[in-house]
C-alpha cells in the first residue's frame, strides 16, 4: 500500500470516552509496524457534554432508577480526564509491544466530525469500541438462513466494501492484510450500481487479491446503506474496511456504519 507512495503511510486512531477498543489499537499498531507507517491517535472530548457543565440548571436522569439529579459537571470533567489517561496508557503499552511509536493529542469537538476531518490529513483512520459476540449472530428472518447460529471469534471475518475506485482498491489491500494478520476469512462486499456489474467488479477484485479459499464475495446495491448494514450484521464481521468516499457526504453515514455494524470501522482515503 505505501509502496505506491513517496511518504510513509499515515495512520490515525480516533478515540473518545465511549469509543475505546484495546484490540483495535493493537491491530492498528501492528499494521503500522508492518508497513513502517506513521501512527497517531486523537482523543476527542465531547464538546456538548463539556458545555453542559457550565449551566447550573442542567439535570441528569439515572438510567436505572429514573431519579432526576443535578448534573455533575465536575464528575464529567474527571471522567474525561480518566479516560484520556487510560487511552494514553493503552497506547503506550501497545506501541511498546508492537515496537512502533505513536503520537497522541486531545481535542474538543463532535466525535464523528473531528474524526472525519482528521482523515483529510491521514491515509487510514481506525475507530470503534469494544463489542461482544452479540453482533455475530446470524438471524433467520428474511430467509437469509434457516437456523440461528453464532460465529466464534476466529470465524468472524474482515469485511471490505469494494466499488472499484482507487480508494476502494487501497481498502481492499488493507482488508486483505488485516485478515491475513488476524487469521480471519475475508468477505468482499461488491457495492454495485446494478447487479449486472457484479461479475466485472468481482474479477477486478480477484486480480488484486488472488483466489484464496477463505475469500468470499457478496453483491450489494451501492446506495442502500440499510442493506449494507444488514449484510455486515449477517456476516458477523469483526472489522469493516471502507473507503472514505462512502462517508464523504455526511458524518451521519459514518455514525450509522460504526454503530449499526456493531464492530470497529477502518476508513481508507
Amino acid at each position: 500500500m505505501n509502496s505506491q507512495m513517496e511518504e510513509p503511510l499515515r495512520i490515525m486512531i480516533a478515540m473518545n470516552a465511549s469509543y475505546q477498543c484495546g484490540r483495535l489499537v493493537e491491530i492498528a499498531a501492528g499494521f503500522a509496524a508492518r508497513q513502517h507507517a506513521e501512527l497517531s491517535a486523537i482523543f476527542i472530548e465531547d464538546i456538548n457534554l463539556l458545555n453542559l457543565t457550565h449551566f447550573p440548571f442542567t439535570k441528569e436522569i439515572d438510567r436505572l432508577s429514573a431519579v432526576e439529579r443535578d448534573f455533575d459537571g465536575l464528575g464529567i470533567a474527571k471522567t474525561f480526564q480518566d479516560r484520556v489517561e487510560q487511552a494514553r496508557y493503552l497506547l503506550s503499552k501497545v506501541s511498546e509491544r508492537q515496537r512502533t511509536s505513536v503520537s497522541f493529542k486531545v481535542v474538543r469537538g463532535h466525535f464523528f466530525t473531528e474524526a472525519l476531518a482528521a482523515i483529510t490529513e491521514r491515509d487510514v483512520l481506525f475507530f470503534g469500541r469494544e463489542t461482544s459476540l452479540k453482533g455475530a449472530k446470524i438471524h433467520s428472518r428474511q430467509g437469509l438462513h434457516s437456523q440461528k447460529k453464532t460465529k466464534t471469534v476466529t470465524e468472524r471475518p474482515v469485511c471490505v466494501v469494494f466499488d472499484g475506485s482507487p480508494a476502494a482498491q487501497r481498502a481492499l489491500f488493507m482488508g486483505q492484510s488485516l485478515a491475513a494478520s488476524e487469521q480471519k476469512p475475508l468477505v468482499v462486499i461488491l457495492a454495485v450500481k446494478g447487479i449486472e456489474q457484479s461479475g466485472a467488479l468481482r474479477n477486478e477484485a480477484l486480480q488484486q487479491l488472488g483466489n484464496a479459499p477463505s475469500l468470499r464475495f457478496v453483491a450489494m446495491p451501492l446506495a442502500n446503506l440499510e442493506k449494507l448494514l444488514n449484510q455486515i450484521k449477517t456476516e458477523g464481521c469483526s472489522l469493516v474496511v471502507v473507503n472514505r468516499d462512502i462517508c464523504q457526504e455526511s458524518d451521519e453515514t459514518a455514525k450509522l456504519l460504526l454503530e449499526g455494524a456493531n464492530c470497529p470501522l477502518v476508513m481508507v482515503a
